[in-house]
Formats: structure tokens, C-alpha cells, sequence
């Protein structure tokens, strides 16, 4: 069985949650929270498969939650599918940045719904057409080779850009530190540059990580 953590300030949809659950025979509803606080305070009790999390919630949202989890340094994370009825740029790059393994409107029907949770649970990232396509054109490099950069890509250029070694990368993203540094060798080449600083400034320009901040050597 799946088990699956809603975290929705919405109850009319958790209860839509909880009956997709019980009508299929490998997910299990595991619980519901209405923010981001009660909510992590359930997955540490329940350590579920899979978080539904709102994008937008009173207090802190679902990528903050994405964050958090990301950031707990856990051998073994649920994935998190971010839901969200405001389809926009910042938020999917955000949420793809923090570590969520999708994105989804909640205009999704039940049935993809259920097929993403099943394949973010085999470790898959899974995104609707409508928004890898979105998602394609933020990240068209002005420069380069013009290479799409990918979501691993995209989520490794915003810990570049919050400063992080490229140990803390690698515990981030639960990767080895060799696999962090093929994928900076790809965002060299995919952006045309070849110091770290310029991808910082490529960070920045994506409106990830953060300025102010002196950047490790590798």
C-alpha cells in the first residue's frame, strides 16, 4: 500500500482525497492537515509515501513544506506533489526547485491523480504536458547551447544559488557528490559559462537561490 498525506486547508478536498484513497486498492489515506505546521507534525507521526500538499495555505505553503523535508537530511522522504489551482511560473519553478517530484493543477483528473502518486512512489518526477511546456520556456538559456535545463538541473542551479557546497547538494538531493558535479558540468555547458559565480548569476536570473552570498569552491 501507498500511503498518502493530504495537507490542504480546503476540507472538501481532503475528503476528495480520502475517497480517491478507498477506491483504489493500493493507496491508503493516512491523514489529513489543514496547514503546513500540523502537517509536518503528521508526516513525522504517519512517515507516509506520498504528501498531496496545497501550494498555498494560511501560513507558510507546500513549498516551504518541500523545503522543510528536503532540508531534514532524512535517508528516506515521502515525495511531495505539490497541488495547486494557481498554475503560475514562480510557483512551479519554486516548487520544482525545493525538491517536489510534481506539480499538479488541481483541476487534474482523479485519474492522473492516482497514476502520479504511484510514479513520484517509484521515484519518478512527473509533470502535466501543459506545464513541462511552461516550464520549457523559463528555462530556455539566453545563451549556450540552447539545452533545456531539466527539473534536477533547475532544483541543483537554485542550492548553487542558496550558497551550498556541492556535499550539501548532494545530501539535499540525496545523490552522490560525483552526481552534483556532472550536473553542474551540464549546466556549464547548457548556460555558456564555466566559473561557479556565473551560475549563481544564472540563479539569480531564474529568480532562485539568493544574493549576498560569498560561493564555495568546488
Amino acid at each position: 500500500m501507498i500511503d498518502v498525506v493530504v495537507v490542504d486547508d480546503d476540507g472538501d478536498v481532503a475528503e476528495a482525497f480520502k475517497d480517491l484513497c478507498a477506491s483504489s486498492e493500493d493507496l491508503h489515506f493516512a491523514g489529513w492537515a489543514a496547514n503546513t505546521s500540523e502537517g509536518l507534525t503528521l508526516i513525522r507521526h504517519t512517515d507516509p509515501d506520498i504528501v498531496l500538499a496545497d501550494i498555498r495555505m494560511p501560513g507558510a505553503g507546500g513549498v516551504a513544506l518541500t523545503r522543510t523535508l528536503a532540508a531534514a537530511g532524512r535517508d528516506s522522504r515521502p515525495g511531495v506533489i505539490v497541488l495547486t489551482s494557481f498554475a503560475l511560473d514562480d510557483y512551479l519553478l519554486a516548487a520544482l526547485a525545493a525538491g517536489a517530484s510534481a506539480f499538479l493543477p488541481k483541476s487534474t483528473s482523479w485519474a492522473d491523480i492516482a497514476s502520479t502518486i504511484r510514479a513520484v512512489n517509484q521515484g519518478e518526477a512527473i509533470l502535466p504536458p501543459t506545464l513541462t511546456r511552461r516550464l520549457l520556456d523559463l528555462v530556455m538559456p539566453p545563451g549556450g547551447n540552447n539545452a533545456k535545463l531539466t527539473p534536477r538541473e533547475i532544483q541543483v542551479l537554485n542550492l548553487v544559488g542558496n550558497a551550498q557546497t556541492n556535499e550539501q547538494i548532494a545530501e539535499h538531493c540525496v545523490v552522490s557528490v560525483g552526481t552534483v558535479r556532472t550536473h553542474l558540468q551540464h549546466l556549464r555547458a547548457k548556460l555558456g559559462v564555466t566559473k561557479r559565480t556565473e551560475l549563481v548569476v544564472a540563479a539569480r536570473r531564474y529568480g532562485l537561490g539568493y544574493a549576498g552570498h560569498e560561493q564555495p569552491e568546488e
